[in-house]
Order: structure tokens, then C-alpha cells, then sequence
């Protein structure tokens, strides 16, 4: 492999995660290596991966309001965050009430929804929608427990993947906006369409990151972090801390992520 100070040039980069640990990059990269990932390759992963700062993120959340001024601004609209609390959704407002001004008294609590007129327009906001299960799932055993069909539900997300999209439109009575469109040729990196790896580079990606998946698997081969996380659409072998694998020459061993999460 290479030397530390050929990788030490992304330290600064992946510091913009909160949960990266400070010269961890070499340890993560020998380990790509021993399992004959070249050096290009891994080098291509770390270039190709997105670190979404919290700066990024309120110049998105101003750009989607000024976009879609006619939602935002009825009279009747109301901005709540999507998901449990504490997660993602929370993060994203919080954000969106320090990056845009005179929204304050049209943000609520969503079990506030209820309360307000039948006809309100309700805005979730989120970061990501990957493969749409998670957040058709939700909407499906909690949010139409308190949405009627008066209501004109928005789920407004910095990013997703066309199919997701597709998944949460089709399958509720949500409409969707995302601040970009995660596409196969430039964001999953293991469809047949993507022209930033080699098919020989995607076909031992791929045998890795099969190495690192369990029953559920939310996989879409995404290279985004956000600062606060990283999404489980992303590849595992960037967050997938201490996972139990066998490489084919059936050795067993744990996985040491660049960019740990909880799973």
C-alpha cells in the first residue's frame, strides 16, 4: 500500500464528518488493500465521497424556499420535521430556522397537526430519501394517523434517488421536492449507468460491500455523509464500525469503517 502521508492529504476532509477519527483513513485503506482493492480505486472512493457541512445544507434549505415560494408562503402551510424526534428530520429544522428568516410562526411540532385547520398545507422536512421504504413507512404507521385526506402533505428532503422518489409518491398521498436528485451516472456508484468506476472497479466494490450486509439492507451505493451522520444508503464499507464478515478465504473479521454509525 501507500505510505500515511499519501493519505493524510484527506484528513481534513474527512474531519468534516463527526464521527471520523483523526488518522484513521490509513488503517480503513490497508484494509481495502488486503482485500485487493487498488490504491487508484480506493483513492477515487475518498475523492467521490460527499461531506455535506451544515453550511451546505442552509444554502440547499434557502434555495428550496425560494423555489417554491407558493408553497411556503400560503397562509395555511405549516413546516414540521419528518421521522422520530432526534433524528434526522429534527437536524434539518433546526437548520431551517437558522438559515431562513419568517418562518419562525409557521414551524410547529407535528403532533401539533391536528390543531390546525383541515385544509393546511403540512411541509416534513428530511436530508434524504434513499430507497423510500423508511420514509413510506412511516407515513403509512404514523403520520396518517394524524393527516386526513384534506391535508396537502409536502416531504421536502436535500436529496434523493429517483427511485425513492418514485417509491414515496406512488405508494402515499405525499408529494415530494428535493433540493438534488441523486442520479445513477454520477451517485450510485454500482448501477450499471455510473461513469465514475470501472465495471472492474464496481465488481469488487461490490464483493466488499457484500461482505458488510445484513437481512435489511437500505444499500444504494451512495458516497454521501452528512456532518452530523452518515446514511445507511451509503456503501457500507465506509460506516459499517465492527461488522462481523468472512472474506472468501474464510477468515473471519471485523470491519473498521472510515466513518462510523450505529446500525
Amino acid at each position: 500500500m501507500t505510505s500515511t502521508e499519501d493519505f493524510s492529504i484527506y484528513e481534513s476532509k474527512l474531519r468534516e464528518c463527526s464521527s471520523y477519527r483523526d488518522n484513521s483513513v490509513q488503517n480503513w485503506a490497508d484494509q481495502l488493500d488486503q482485500l485487493d482493492l487498488e490504491k487508484e480505486t480506493i483513492i477515487k472512493i475518498i475523492e467521490n465521497l460527499r461531506i455535506i457541512s451544515s453550511r451546505d445544507i442552509r444554502t440547499i434549505l434557502r434555495d428550496l424556499v425560494e423555489q417554491n415560494q407558493a408553497i411556503f408562503q400560503h397562509p395555511n402551510t405549516f413546516i414540521t420535521s419528518f421521522g422520530c424526534r432526534g433524528k434526522s428530520g429534527d437536524l434539518i429544522l433546526y437548520e431551517f430556522r437558522h438559515a431562513v428568516d419568517g418562518y419562525d410562526d409557521k414551524i410547529i411540532d407535528s403532533w401539533q397537526i391536528p390543531e390546525k385547520p383541515t385544509d393546511s398545507t403540512i411541509i416534513f422536512l428530511d436530508d434524504l430519501i434513499g430507497t423510500g421504504k423508511q420514509s413510506c413507512d412511516y407515513i403509512e404507521d404514523q403520520l396518517n394517523l394524524i393527516l386526513t385526506s384534506h391535508h396537502e402533505s409536502y416531504l421536502i428532503c436535500l436529496f434523493g434517488t429517483p427511485n425513492g422518489i418514485e417509491a414515496v409518491v406512488n405508494s402515499t398521498n405525499f408529494n415530494v421536492i428535493c433540493g438534488e436528485t441523486l442520479c445513477e451516472e454520477e451517485h450510485q456508484f454500482y448501477s450499471d449507468k455510473c461513469i465514475i468506476f470501472e465495471e472492474t472497479e464496481k465488481e469488487k466494490i461490490g464483493i466488499i460491500n457484500n461482505y458488510l450486509k445484513g437481512k435489511v439492507d437500505f444499500d444504494k451505493g451512495l458516497l454521501l455523509c452528512f456532518h452530523y451522520a452518515i446514511p445507511n444508503n451509503t456503501m457500507p464499507l465506509i460506516w459499517k464500525e465492527n461488522y462481523p464478515y468472512e472474506d472468501d478465504l474464510g477468515n473471519k473479521k471485523k470491519w473498521y469503517a472510515l466513518l462510523p454509525r450505529k446500525y
